[in-house]
């Protein structure tokens, strides 16, 4: 098993409360119907994400490791550590399982398809859409509406996002907008929906798109 230790739900709180970082490594949908506030769902089996982890996450951030099967926690530190995060602090021992036992309370993160969001526009109700994407994907075509913030910029323009109205998160496949909602909701955002199969979803069923060659 893994050099890395096994933690109780109170030493995960302790580690919490001085500045680590709960990784959360589950599925979206996972992650989508109960996570611990303010962990960061970046699903760390291979080394593309654990570019992305140590790309929105400062090297040297204590991390405490969160998901439901232990081959997860095993997939994810030697990629983490290759990418320059160390200072792991060790894994939520039996997951979130063991952190509702422990009475702790679980948030959630509201989850969209793509038909739904359709028949929400459609009646006119248009929450603010956030789409997280790299530019070179905005242009082979967006929702109508929507506002281009690439994940690894996010941080940085928190400003041009209202907290008083809904926010509909899109990447392409419903991971990264997971990863961002996880963002959102450490400063302070709680309004969020993940479109849980990303753009994609939207493609596959003809929905309509933008097509411009700068966004």
């Amino acid at each position: 098993m893994t050099d890395v230790a096994a933690l109780t739900s109170k030493q995960v709180q302790t580690h919490l409360a001085g500045g680590a970082i709960a990784l959360d490594l589950r599925r979206p949908s996972d992650y989508g119907a109960g996570h611990i506030k303010g962990s960061l769902n970046i699903p760390v089996d291979n080394r593309g994400s654990a570019r992305l982890a140590a790309q929105l996450i400062p090297i040297g951030t204590p991390l405490v490791l969160v998901a439901n099967d232990n081959l997860f926690i095993e997939r994810a530190i030697s990629p983490l550590r290759e990418a320059g995060h160390v200072n792991l602090r060790g894994y939520l021992a039996r997951g979130v399982e063991a952190w509702l036992k422990g009475g702790l309370p679980l948030v959630t993160l509201k989850q969209i398809s793509a038909k739904e969001l359709l028949e929400l526009r459609e009646k006119g109700l248009t929450p603010l859409l956030l789409d997280v994407r790299e530019p070179i994907e905005w242009e082979l075509g967006y929702i109508e509406g929507s506002i281009l913030i690439r994940l690894a910029e996010l941080k940085d323009h928190l400003d041009k996002l209202p907290k008083d109205k809904e926010i509909v998160i899109v990447c392409e496949v419903g991971m990264r907008s997971s990863t961002a909602a996880g963002i959102l909701e450490r400063h302070g955002f709680t309004a969020l929906v993940n479109l849980s199969d990303g753009i994609m979803a939207w493609r596959n069923a003809d929905y309509p798109l933008v097509f411009e060659e700068d966004p």
